[in-house]
């Protein structure tokens, strides 16, 4: 009688104290129930942190099709297979195919070589340092994605139980294409977990980082998993507007997969500044942005703040005549101190040397020293074209479906005006991260005897963009 009630009290003790184990993590846990049962022929094996119970049923018996019923045989107490516990016992057939043999349990514990090598946090530190994290949820932030840092995820898993997430440790990062990414900076969430939430969730990743990359690495490794965003190295000068008008390196930039309506999207230059200060100035920052780009400047992993910047006022950008060829050159002349006459009688031949008078009015007669040049429309004669190049003067017919830039060259290299074409990049500073930016101006740049440099160009830049030209870099632009 006596060892029949002492069996009786065993069981009951198994039975009850078994009925209220499960396993319990700060973090993330999946919950199960357990059972304990022997059987002849079996082995015994005791449930480690993390573990799912189908899985040790194919590690173990190397058995994929038939584990349910493998538990319902050698443990008929377990219910629910998704409910197990940490130091459980489970009774599982020492071996099901001859060809298979469990796996140690170091090559089912040990992480992958590159995971190994992860200097993941432990302790009390479940986050990047402070600053290097408010960068990354910053710019997550920047291109529409929503970062949760509180409060528990209920993540179930296709009929195998749920995984509760807390979001305070392995924050959530929600992107605009519903992409949803658990970030597990301390390596929590085992690997064969982390696959079975990606079989579960098309949409959802667990995803293991290294918390002392830097904070583009971080971001680039969480965005690579986005549809909505791709972020990449720059390894060439970003080229800003159309035509080009800004050029920097910035070290990343992050861009829609799929352009958004208008043709700008929340595009961003991330730039690692090696210099607290001076700040990229807000006018440049401005005029990128209305170019669908959002400069973010740092410095040491962190947000590098605006800086106080002179005022500068906006100012309208000049323009040459348009009206015709010659009247486009002869506004550029006058600016540059010629004297300019229109209807100007020219002596071609003299009574006094020729026997004769002729004179013929040009167009327009431009006098710059002793030099002078004269605008037809029409071609002269080859004689009174000598006549006049012995008078040092030079005469010019616009040709057909010629340009302004190209008359223009053509005028200053008959008055001797210093002048080249091309495409001009005007740093912002001489020295230091700033020398690296420059306003890229296409035209006509033109030398003069005395003042600064003149440039020509086709496009107007913008009143705030060529306030900045002249009052902080010393640059007069002109359009022709």
């Amino acid at each position: 009688m006596k060892n029949h009630l002492f069996l009786l009290i065993f069981f009951l003790i198994l039975l009850l104290g078994g009925g209220g184990l499960q396993a319990r993590e700060d973090t993330a846990y999946l919950s199960f129930r357990k059972s304990a049962r022997v059987a002849a022929g079996t082995t015994v094996y005791t449930v480690k942190k993390g573990e799912w119970l189908l899985d040790i049923v194919r590690r173990v018996t190397g058995e994929k099709k038939n584990r349910l019923a493998i538990i319902r045989k050698y443990n008929p107490e377990i219910k629910d297979v998704n409910r197990i516990y940490p130091g459980q016992k489970i009774i599982l057939p020492v071996k099901i195919k001859a060809a298979s043999s469990p796996v140690p349990d170091q090559a089912k514990t040990s992480p992958p070589a590159d995971v190994r090598k992860m200097a993941l946090l432990t302790g009390a530190e479940v986050l990047p340092s402070r600053d290097k994290w408010s960068l990354i949820r910053h710019v997550l932030a920047r291109i529409g994605a929503t970062v949760t840092v509180k409060g528990k995820y209920y993540l179930p898993l296709n009929g195998l139980g749920h995984l509760n997430i807390d979001c305070q440790k392995i924050p959530l990062v929600e992107f605009a294409d519903r992409e949803m990414v658990f970030i597990d900076f301390t390596g929590q969430i085992p690997d064969h977990i982390r696959e079975l939430v990606r079989q579960s969730w098309k949409n959802i990743s667990v995803l293991k980082v290294d918390p002392h990359l830097t904070a583009p690495e971080i971001l680039a490794a969480v965005i690579g998993v986005s549809g909505s965003h791709a972020m990449q190295r720059q390894t060439r000068p970003l080229k800003i507007g159309t035509p080009e008008v800004l050029q920097f390196h910035p070290d990343w930039t992050i861009s829609p997969r799929t352009p958004l309506p208008g043709g700008t999207g929340n595009n961003i230059a991330l730039w690692l500044r090696k210099e607290q200060a001076p700040a990229l100035p807000e006018t440049i920052k401005k005029y990128a942005a209305t170019q669908g780009w959002e400069i973010i400047e740092t410095a040491s992993e962190k947000l590098l703040s605006p800086t106080p910047e002179k005022s500068y006022q906006p100012q309208p950008v000049p323009q040459l005549s348009s009206s015709s060829l010659p009247e486009t050159a002869g506004d550029l002349f006058q600016r540059l101190n010629c004297t300019v006459s229109r209807n100007a009688p020219l002596k071609i031949f003299d009574s006094r040397r020729d026997g004769f008078d002729l004179i013929i009015k040009a167009e327009m007669l431009i006098s710059r020293g002793e030099k002078k040049l004269v605008f037809f429309n029409r071609r002269l004669p080859n004689q009174f074209l000598e006549i006049l190049k012995s008078d040092n003067t030079a005469v010019i017919v616009p040709g057909s479906g010629e340009t302004r830039r190209s008359f223009l060259e053509r005028s200053c290299r008959s008055l001797g005006i210093v002048h080249e074409s091309g495409i001009f990049l005007l740093p912002l500073a001489a020295t230091g991260d700033l020398s690296s930016v420059s306003l890229v101006l296409s035209g006509i740049k033109i030398s003069p005897e005395t003042g600064s440099s003149i440039y020509l160009i086709e496009n107007d830049p913008g009143e705030a963009l060529n306030g900045y030209l002249s009052q902080a870099l010393g640059v007069l632009v002109i359009r022709y």
